[in-house]
């Protein structure tokens, strides 16, 4: 529990007891059972890619997620973007806005685009939001009081959450009938040990303010380990790392599908250099900055959020142009490229020692999807581990590949990240239309 925010049960929290994965059951607890986790991820439906961004939501037994022909909105906000999903019967699609941002949407333009899609009113709405802090154990179905407790946790992921907030307003006046549900990155790394997931500070700040490790981007390392897996096909995998990386970015040690350890940590600040955020940070140089100078906290925050990261090196956050730069000899670009690529590597080099090894590596993100040249650089690192990508199929791979050689210990995929998949999983959208179903009547 973060600031004081009264904890709330979260209605639509998956149990081990259910026998159809899909079908959810009010929660008694706020607590993760790895347990049921476990049985969950073991149990949950692979989504298979179709043509044209179309994913078959079908799982291996003939089981949908939507077998109801419900249409569902699936709301992926992050710091700087807005992508939209329909789910309607077996199919996910991506919806391309292009350059016509959702999060500038008005409630009319939400009802426009809905007619452009066959003229559709969502029964269901899933947003993503990055930090629950504690108060939310898994998907939760959106009122008065969930949206107040969501904006009490704005100052933990300022970047993310305000956007959320924003769209779920403008969404709930264009669909006033439609269930709104918050579906949370840090659901994925409630598995976390506690010896990764708590600070060594005093025990006050720990108990008394919720001062620990969350970890973030759950949604796309849920999917990146899941997709990867069914790319290898037969091939025995248990120890994952997966490396979501674009204007922000996270590292995960996946052991048997549950997250075991993760590069962010309290809040999306921590762990790579991003964007515009520096990642880890000696916490005494910023203590030394409050005490010695006239820098205020609220000025810091400002700061390490939106001035820091790639843009506090190179003067912006866009890794294309810096990495052409880069190879152009710019200072400032070489030194950006030069520290982030540094920190990916020793970070991936953490994951991997507190796994005891790694039998797959998965990149994803804007970063990880495009840039072959960061993916070879981050890999050829790793060639103690006698890791090897192939360099034509890296140099020329699009999303959802193998791009490691015959002979590499270490296989390497590249894959684009689907969160949309991940929340429609986690949110357990057939299960909550039966239930809608069945209340009918």
């Amino acid at each position: 529990m973060v600031g004081g925010c009264q904890t709330i049960k979260a209605p639509l929290r998956s149990q081990k007891h259910n026998a159809e994965p899909w079908v959810l059951s009010p929660c008694g607890s706020n607590s993760c059972n790895v347990v049921s986790v476990l049985l969950l991820r073991s149990l949950a439906a692979v989504f298979h890619r179709r043509a044209g961004g179309v994913v078959d939501a079908s799982s291996r037994d003939g089981r949908t997620v939507n077998e109801a022909a419900h249409a569902v909105l699936v709301v992926n906000v992050g710091s700087s973007s807005c992508k939209i999903s329909l789910a309607r019967g077996r199919d996910v699609q991506q919806i391309d806005t292009g350059a016509d941002s959702a999060l500038e949407w008005t409630a009319p333009r939400w009802q426009d685009f809905t007619k452009t899609q066959g003229g559709f009113t969502p029964e269901f709405v899933l947003h993503r939001f990055v930090h629950s802090g504690g108060v939310f154990a898994g998907p939760t179905r959106i009122d008065a009081a969930v949206r107040a407790n969501l904006e009490g946790l704005t100052s933990l992921a300022p970047l993310h959450t305000k956007n959320a907030l924003k769209i779920v307003d403008t969404v709930a006046a264009a669909f006033p009938l439609s269930t709104g549900i918050a579906c949370f990155d840090t659901t994925f790394h409630e598995t976390l040990p506690q010896a990764a997931f708590t600070y060594a500070i005093p025990s006050a700040w720990r108990e008394g303010h919720g001062i620990r490790k969350y970890g973030f981007h759950g949604f796309a390392h849920d999917y990146a380990d899941t997709r990867a897996r069914e790319i290898l096909g037969q091939s025995p995998v248990s120890k994952v790392l997966s490396c979501h990386l674009g204007s922000g970015a996270s590292l995960a040690a996946i052991i048997d599908g549950v997250s075991f350890d993760t590069t962010m940590g309290f809040t999306p600040v921590d762990g790579l250099v991003m964007a515009t955020r520096p990642g880890s940070v000696d916490p005494g140089a910023l203590a030394w900055l409050l005490v010695n100078t006239s820098l205020r906290p609220s000025e810091m925050a400002h700061l390490l959020e939106h001035s820091s990261g790639l843009t506090g090196i190179a003067g912006h956050g866009d890794m294309k142009l810096i990495m052409t730069a880069a190879g152009k000899g710019d200072p400032e670009a070489v030194l950006a490229y030069e520290v982030w690529l540094h920190r990916l590597v020793g970070e991936m080099g953490r994951m991997i020692a507190v796994m005891g090894g790694v039998d797959l590596i998965v990149f994803g993100g804007g970063i990880g999807n495009h840039a072959w040249q960061a993916r070879s650089d981050a890999v050829a690192a790793l060639g103690f581990l006698n890791a090897r990508i192939d360099p034509d199929t890296n140099r020329t791979a699009h999303e959802d590949m193998l791009i490691s050689t015959h002979d590499s210990a270490v296989a390497t995929v590249v894959l684009e990240a689907r969160e949309d998949i991940a929340m429609l999983r986690s949110a357990g959208a057939a299960g909550a239309l039966q239930e809608s179903q069945s209340k009918e009547q």
